[in-house]
C-alpha cells in the first residue's frame, strides 16, 4: 500500500468513526422524545388505558429500549479506537468465565491463550460475541451453553 493510499484509507476510516458517533448521539434526542410524549399521551388519559391500549404502550416501550440498546451499541463501536488502551498480558479464560457468568450462561473453553491485548475491549468483545450466543441460542427455553475453542493459525488466533 503506497503512502498516499494509507493516508486516504485512514481518513476514510476517521471520517467513518466520526459518521457513527454522530449518528449514535443524534438518535438520543428522537427517542427521549417519543418516551416523553408518550408519558404525555398516558397522563392525558385520566382514566386510565384501555387493555388493548396498555399493551399498545408496551409494544412502544419495548421498541424503544431496542432502539436506545442500538444507539448504545453505536455509539460503543464510534469509540472503539478513539478509546484503546494500553495493551497488556490479557488472559481470555478469565475474561470469557466472568464475561459468561454475568450474562447467566455455561461457557466451557479449551487452549484459550493469553494475548497482548486491550483488556476492556477484549472484555466488550467477549461480552457481545456471548450475548449474540444467547440471543440467537435456537431453542430459547433451555439454558445456553457455548463451546469455545482456539486455534493459531499462523500469525493470528482462530477462535
Amino acid at each position: 500500500m503506497t503512502q498516499t493510499t494509507e493516508t486516504e484509507a485512514e481518513k476514510i476510516a476517521k471520517e467513518f468513526e466520526d459518521f457513527v458517533y454522530i449518528v449514535s448521539h443524534d438518535y438520543k434526542a428522537p427517542i427521549r422524545h417519543i418516551k416523553q410524549f408518550t408519558e404525555l399521551l398516558i397522563a392525558a388519559r385520566g382514566d386510565g388505558l384501555s387493555e388493548e391500549e396498555t399493551q399498545y404502550v408496551g409494544f412502544i416501550e419495548k421498541a424503544l429500549q431496542t432502539l436506545e440498546g442500538m444507539q448504545d451499541s453505536l455509539l460503543v463501536y464510534s469509540r472503539l479506537n478513539t478509546q484503546a488502551g494500553p495493551k497488556v498480558e490479557t488472559d481470555l479464560n478469565a475474561i470469557i468465565d466472568e464475561e459468561a457468568k454475568k450474562l447467566g450462561i455455561s461457557a466451557s473453553h479449551s487452549n484459550i491463550p493469553v494475548l497482548n491485548a486491550d483488556p476492556n475491549q477484549i472484555r466488550l468483545l467477549w461480552h457481545h460475541l456471548l450475548d449474540n450466543a444467547a440471543k440467537f441460542n435456537e431453542n430459547p427455553l433451555e439454558d445456553v451453553k457455548v463451546d469455545i475453542t482456539a486455534e493459531e493459525k499462523d500469525d493470528c488466533w482462530q477462535f
